[in-house]
């Protein structure tokens, strides 16, 4: 269903992606043009700027699913699984010559850390402990973390290194009634730290 919509949402600019392992065919739009793309990656070149920026994804599906896009016998866990296939991508492409992002739909959390609780408006992930996937799985390479499924903000990396959940546009239950939403304006370039702007969105009373 993500990527019926594609073909529409590439002329506005937007990439729909729907499977872990989707190769995206390289194509230029306005402002920006998709320079090359493997399984579960691809590289942008934005208008103005002399150095790409290199994105893993990992679009939302459940344990079992996600170990058969990535080609991993049903035994191996998750994470491992993950990280296995993030850290071969990021050795491939991940230099200090570009910028490097992480983007994935996932119940995601720091070893050690209290568990965060889902969202009653997404189907849920964790059952157990066996679809957390922990933010240690990250490679080194990765300037910054995207992150969706939780609806509130979050941001459960470092300074540094953050792993953010931006939170969701719109509120999607009514356990989140009152809560504010954002987007994160992430300002990067290569080989340095990135910084981040939380920036609020004003919900209109009825």
């Amino acid at each position: 269903m993500i990527d019926a919509p594609d073909p529409l949402a590439r002329a506005s600019g937007i990439i729909l992606i729907g499977h872990p392992n989707a190769v995206v065919t390289p194509f230029t739009a306005e402002g920006f043009s998709v320079l090359k793309s493997d399984n579960g990656f691809i590289e942008l070149n934005l208008e103005g700027y002399n150095y790409p920026i290199r994105i893993l994804h990992t679009a939302y599906a459940n344990e079992i699913r996600l170990k058969q896009y990535l080609g991993e016998d049903k035994e191996v866990q998750l994470n491992k699984a993950l990280a296995d296939n993030w850290q071969k991508l990021a050795e491939t492409y991940c230099d200090e010559k570009g910028v490097n992002i992480l983007t994935a739909h996932l119940y995601m959390n720091k070893i050690g850390s209290p568990l965060i609780d889902e969202p009653d408006g997404e189907k849920p992930i964790k059952i157990g402990n066996a679809d957390l996937i922990y933010s240690e799985s990250i490679p080194a390479q990765i300037q910054y973390t995207a992150l969706g499924h939780i609806h509130g903000f979050k941001n459960i990396g470092s300074p540094e290194k953050p792993v953010v959940y931006a939170s969701s546009p719109l509120c999607y239950s009514f356990a989140e009634a009152g809560q504010t939403k954002y987007v994160s304006i992430v300002n990067a370039v290569p080989g340095a730290n990135v910084t981040f702007e939380r920036i609020a969105l004003l919900q209109e009373n009825p």
